[in-house]
């Protein structure tokens, strides 16, 4: 209708400018020619005022788009917001005191003295024991019970608030465990916003401190420390739990010389292998089984853990600490490769003083794929000690990968090397 409107004036413009007088067939020409350039002349007209109209309407296209992502924005906004208050109302009792939380190493180097005289619980700080990346522990003495001292386990006050709820998870598994290798836990609290936890203090120490690196220890007495700690970790397989940091750090000796598994802060729950959910990347490396280094810990992980603190008690050293390999400039990087890829070092090679016997229950403990070792750690500390009893004993195990070692039913004895001529046993 508007291009027919306006080809209609232009036309009427162009007649009335035609001179009056003009034969008929110019005259018919002229009207031809009138009559198309009316028509360009109409198009012209339409598209100009198409976009003219077209203008505002994409501005508020672009009004509306505009307004739309901040209502966007808003909702993202609102949601992470609520899902914030929500996370704070779990933490609600390690985050009122914040401004204690940013702090420099020089202020936290002060705080271990102020700490000296300042009550958690019933127990008064005495001195500080030691501290680590996440948390210092402090020697305190009751109120009311003579000379009756504890460990006080206190989170760094500088941490973000999810580590804070990391240490309730700890401190909520922690005091539900009893086990006679499992150290005591006795109380949780929050002070000024800081959480700690109180367990019973271990003068004697750690293993690391009773052993320090590059110390070899009689394997009578490592078969003892074996089935103390499998104790232990059974325990907590049966609980449906993982510890994912077995490490020597990690053990201490109690009164009588027993000793007692600690530090659960990054124990999660068990899955079977159907239900494995993914972790995050959290251990101490030289401990780790491929498949915690992969975030996919479960049971086999904490065995394999103390295969290889049992590897460093029987010859002084790391499996993988003198073991070549690609070149790393992290330590850690190189590790993790090792713990993947490469057959931990015969330990007889290294003392001809360990039995093959022995050698293949730890070896066993160590493979790559948690199905190929043993089923329990249990059966792994029990393994470790038939294999100390007996210089011939008959158990099926079954085979390695290593190739210089046995397949099942090959023989193994406690007094030369494996070989397809030996007949085995462990019972």
């Amino acid at each position: 209708m508007t291009l027919t409107l306006n080809v209609v004036v232009l036309w009427l413009v162009y007649f009335f400018l035609l001179p009056d007088t003009m034969s008929g067939q110019v005259f018919v020409q002229r009207m031809v020619l009138g009559s198309g350039i009316s028509l360009v002349l109409g198009l012209v007209i339409c598209w100009l005022r198409t976009q003219a109209d077209l203008r505002p309407t994409t501005q508020l296209q672009a009004q509306a788009g505009s307004q739309a992502q901040k209502q966007i924005s808003h909702s993202k906004s609102t949601l992470a917001k609520e899902h914030q208050e929500k996370i704070n109302e779990l933490a609600a009792p390690f985050l009122l005191h914040e401004s204690h939380e940013l702090q420099t190493s020089v202020e936290g180097e002060a705080e271990d003295d102020e700490r000296v005289g300042q009550l958690f619980g019933n127990y008064r700080v005495v001195q500080l024991l030691g501290k680590g990346g996440f948390a210092k522990v402090y020697l305190g003495e009751h109120l009311h019970l003579e000379k009756h001292l504890a460990a006080i386990k206190v989170l760094r006050p500088e941490l973000p608030y999810k580590f804070k709820v990391d240490f309730l998870n700890e401190a909520q598994c922690s005091l539900e465990l009893r086990h006679p290798h499992i150290v005591r836990f006795i109380d949780f609290g929050v002070k000024e916003g800081i959480p700690f936890l109180i367990m019973e203090y271990l003068v004697n120490g750690t293993m690391r401190t009773r052993h320090p690196k590059g110390s070899c220890i009689p394997i009578e007495t490592v078969v003892s420390y074996a089935k103390q700690i499998a104790n232990a970790l059974q325990y907590l397989h049966e609980q449906k739990l993982v510890h994912r940091d077995v490490k020597p750090e990690n053990i201490l000796l109690g009164a009588r010389g027993e000793l007692l598994l600690s530090d659960f802060g990054i124990m999660v729950e068990a899955h079977s292998t159907g239900s494995l959910v993914e972790q995050g990347f959290a251990g101490t490396v030289a401990y780790m089984a491929p498949e915690q280094i992969q975030k996919l810990p479960r049971s086999a992980s904490d065995q394999y853990a103390l295969g290889v603190i049992i590897y460093e008690w029987l010859c002084g050293t790391h499996p993988f600490e003198n073991v070549e390999g690609p070149p790393f400039a992290d330590r850690n990087l190189k590790m993790q490769y090792h713990h993947l890829q490469t057959p931990p070092p015969a330990l007889h090679d290294q003392f001809s003083s360990i039995s093959y016997a022995v050698e293949r229950v730890v070896l066993k403990a160590l493979e790559k794929d948690p199905k190929d070792r043993w089923t329990s750690v249990q059966a792994f500390a029990t393994a470790l000690e038939q294999a100390n009893q007996h210089t011939s004993v008959t158990v099926r195990i079954p085979s390695l990968r290593r190739p210089s070692l046995l397949s099942s039913e090959q023989p193994l004895t406690t007094d030369h090397p494996p070989s397809k001529d030996d007949s085995t046993s462990i019972k």
